[in-house]
């Protein structure tokens, strides 16, 4: 554009166009600029709203971690007023007999030490030697298998079946207080010890006799009268000849021992003495180095050759003999002068059981025992020793001199005349021990004693874990017959724990790993298993000689060649061999699975093994005899192992009960029955039986099986149960068309197979049959 030819107005005309493109562009500048800040301004507020929500949140979440960590400290707080709670409840609250025991062994058995520095021992003071009557031999005695039962029983008492744990012992608080006193100071004089032992055992075992004389029956069982009364001397005991026999009143006896007494109707009868011995002086050692079964008089009293004083280890060895042997010749003295069966000579740590035998009063049977260690746990899985304890020792103690009475005069003066008397003076004996020569001679090492004793025991029905560990090898045939009752001969025989111990067990037990042990099978064995089981009407056949039965699936192996009676030799194949007894791992509480199969025949059932023998249930079937293959199973008999058994982990198996397989578990009947009609098929089972007149105690679902054969139920386990006579119908206890079986079974005749291991009594139901169909 040429500006010189423009005229004027033309030029004003642009230069106010370019002027106004200049103002708008100032205003779209502007207008950008302006939306800029607006821009920054929104986004400076969506940054504070958002560093606002973060501080709320954060603040909010400082909120929610402060109540949450208010509400830790409370639940804290509250769990520890609750601990703290419970555990002054637990101190203040009487004690169960278990907590009981535990507690003492705890708190006063274990805790005890003896004085070892000589300048703080009482020296006792010599005085004349004292002719006392000594015994001839000395034996071991099995304490802990005399003891056993009764505290078995005394602990069922203590823990009802039917209720709750009986809690009438003294609270913990007190048993640990009582404790700390008992243990405050070392053992250093007989007189520490006579204190240490009245709050260790006869406070307890007063308590104890106490609370079972609270209970009838027990009072009853026991004999306890008004109690027992524990006195530290004789003083006021003076002999009165027991029958007419002799008019001569033995002088008064004042011996320095506890001496333990059963009040009757206000009169106080002695039935045991406990003898105290220092244990700075009776020495651990010298009683595990000078007890063993000897002839007490030959060896000790009458020892003519002395060892050589050079000989360290031979003088130790007659010093630990004399000062024991004379230590219990003073507690015999007293036994044989009092007429007293048991006694108890203890140091303290280590308790003497005594006893004298009433046919041989020559001898002198002891146990030694050392509750502090013997209680403890070994590597065992019987978890705490109860029996074991020093409490427990002294009840055992005690009601095995309960039940035996004082022997008569009569008796005192024969077993004099056989005694001969010693010379002896313990303190005497003691300080001629040179102080440097007591410790040269280590006792044997520490042997735990055998244990259990009964593994039926209530207290070990809890929660005992079973892997079993098969081993066996050949094993020997007492055939029991259905029905056959339990004879007076058979006292060996233990019938299974009555109804407290099962259900003390049945409390704290899970119930899958405690089933009955046919229950257990509740499923046909497999192929893996060998033979499949045999029918109830094959092996009711079998027993009575009827055809065979064409559904058993072993029919074909049952049609043996042989004619008559299946020969003995063959029979015992039966449980020879692991291949034909094997054990299926199954169990309960007192029974073994095992199937049993006849090789070469292919007879095959169950075997409920046990570790004791027993003819109950060989009763019980025989009563339920016309309803066996129908409600229970066939029952073929008992098989009695002597020689060799089977070993497993947790028993030993002496007998095996033989029956026909029941069935599965009622869980795995066939869906098609239905619900109400099996439960009116077990109502009518337990009807059918008590119309036999037993009563099934323990008539529980593990206890019933279904049974595709019969197709109906069938009960086992007829370890509990109850014979009511007047509903019992008279059942015939020996088999149909057998006219000779009773004959034998009365004759009681054995045969001792091939192979001198087999012993099988004649006339009985399995294996030893004759020819079928």
């Amino acid at each position: 554009m040429d500006l010189n030819s423009m005229s004027k107005e033309e030029l004003i005309k642009l230069l106010d166009a370019q002027t106004k493109r200049a103002d708008e562009e100032r205003k779209r500048v502007g207008e950008e600029r302006k939306r800029a800040d607006e821009e920054r301004k929104r986004a400076g507020e969506e940054r504070k709203r958002a560093d606002e929500e973060r501080k709320r949140v954060g603040e909010e979440r400082k909120r929610a971690d402060e109540e949450r960590k208010r509400a830790d400290e409370e639940r804290k707080r509250a769990d520890e007023e609750r601990k703290r709670a419970g555990e002054a409840e637990d101190l203040s609250r009487p004690t169960s007999f278990e907590e009981f025991l535990i507690a003492c062994h705890t708190h006063i058995s274990v805790p005890v030490t003896v004085q070892t520095n000589n300048t703080f021992t009482t020296k006792g003071s010599i005085t004349s030697a004292t002719g006392r009557y000594c015994p001839t031999f000395l034996e071991p005695w099995d304490f802990h298998s005399a003891q056993q039962p009764l505290f078995d029983e005394a602990y069922i008492f203590l823990h009802p079946s039917n209720a709750p744990e009986l809690r009438v012992f003294p609270p913990r608080q007190a048993l640990e207080h009582q404790g700390h006193i008992a243990c405050l100071h070392p053992l250093g004089s007989e007189g520490d010890l006579q204190r240490h032992q009245f709050l260790e055992v006869e406070t307890p075992i007063y308590e104890t006799i106490k609370a079972l004389a609270a209970i009838p029956a027990a009072r009853e069982r026991f004999s306890l009268a008004d109690g027992i009364v524990f006195e530290n001397h004789l003083n006021s005991i003076t002999e009165i000849p027991m029958d007419s026999e002799t008019s001569v009143i033995p002088k008064t006896i004042k011996p320095d021992q506890n001496c333990i007494f059963h009040q009757v109707n206000g009169e106080r009868n002695l039935i045991y003495v406990t003898e105290y011995k220092a244990a700075h002086k009776l020495t651990d050692d010298f009683i595990r180095s000078g007890l063993y079964r000897m002839n007490m008089y030959e060896d000790v009293v009458q020892r003519a050759i002395l060892p050589d004083k050079k000989d360290k280890d031979g003088n130790a060895q007659y010093n630990a003999e004399r000062l024991t042997c004379s230590a219990l010749t003073q507690t015999f003295d007293y036994m044989i002068r009092q007429g007293l069966e048991y006694s108890c000579l203890t140091n303290g740590r280590i308790k003497v059981m005594l006893r004298v035998p009433i046919d041989n009063p020559e001898i002198l049977q002891y146990s030694i025992l050392e509750p502090s260690r013997d209680a403890e746990p070994v590597d065992d899985q019987d978890g705490f020793r109860f029996p074991y304890t020093a409490v427990s020792c002294y009840l055992g103690l005690t009601l095995l001199a309960l039940a035996s009475p004082r022997r008569a005069q009569a008796w005192r003066n024969s077993a004099q005349s056989k005694l001969n008397k010693w010379e002896v003076n313990f303190e005497k004996i003691l300080q001629d021990i040179p102080v440097t020569e007591r410790k040269i001679r280590p006792s044997p090492a520490y042997r735990p004693p055998r244990y259990p004793i009964d593994k039926r025991s209530p207290y070990l029905l809890r929660n005992r874990r079973r892997r079993p560990i098969f081993d066996a090898d050949t094993h020997n045939i007492v055939n029991t017959g259905p029905g056959s009752p339990p004879s007076d001969d058979e006292a060996d025989f233990r019938e299974p724990p009555s109804s407290p111990l099962q259900t003390i067990e049945r409390r704290k037990r899970q119930r899958i790993s405690r089933m009955d042990p046919q229950s257990s099978l509740s499923k046909q064995p497999t192929d893996s298993q060998n033979r499949p089981y045999c029918t109830q009407r094959c092996l009711r056949g079998l027993i009575s000689r009827l055809p065979l039965d064409p559904k058993c699936p072993n029919t074909e192996l049952h049609k043996y060649k042989s004619k008559g009676e299946l020969p003995l030799a063959i029979a015992t194949k039966g449980t020879r061999s692991h291949g034909n007894c094997r054990y299926l791992k199954k169990g309960g509480i007192h029974g073994s699975i095992f199937a049993l199969t006849l090789k070469g025949y292919g007879y095959t059932c169950i075997g409920k093994g046990t570790s004791y023998r027993s003819k109950h249930e060989a009763h019980i079937y025989g009563l339920l005899e016309p309803l066996q293959g129908i409600t229970v199973p066939i029952f073929l008999g008992d098989v009695h192992f002597t020689k060799s058994k089977y070993f497993l982990l947790d028993r030993t198996i002496v007998q095996l009960s033989l029956m026909a397989w029941g069935g599965k578990c009622l869980s795995e009947a066939s869906p098609l029955i239905e619900e109400h009609d099996l439960a009116d098929r077990v109502k009518q089972a337990q009807k059918k039986l008590l119309s036999h007149g037993v009563a099934h105690l323990d008539f529980e679902e593990r206890n019933i099986l279904w049974n595709e054969e019969v197709q109906g139920v069938m009960v086992i386990d007829f370890g509990r149960v109850k014979v009511i006579e007047s509903l019992k119908r008279k059942a015939d206890v020996v088999l149909v068309d057998m006219p000779n079986a009773r004959r034998t079974m009365e004759g009681g005749s054995e045969k001792i197979c091939d192979g001198g291991s087999f012993s099988v009594r004649a006339g009985q139901e399995f294996f030893t049959n004759s020819h079928r169909g």
